[in-house]
């Protein structure tokens, strides 16, 4: 059975405070490696897109000069 979202909170809120605390926890870290996960897929991403030449390297400074005049705009 799928519980709808008003009836996982009417859960929750029958649970302890430190049962509460602990959902709130595994929650927290559950996003964290959520974050993660998406972050490393998007750089392995952006790294065979640059392997395949999608990117050309650039000196920094001119990336830092691009994205000051960016800031400027």
């Amino acid at each position: 059975m799928i519980m709808t979202f008003e009836q996982t909170v009417d859960a929750v809120m029958q649970l302890t405070l430190e049962q509460q605390d602990l959902l709130a926890d595994l929650l927290k870290r559950w996003r964290i490696e959520q974050t993660r996960t998406q972050i490393a897929k998007g750089a392995a991403e952006d790294i065979a897109d640059f392997q395949r030449g999608k990117f050309q390297s650039q000196p920094v400074a001119d990336i830092i000069a691009e994205l000051r005049q960016t800031l400027d705009d």
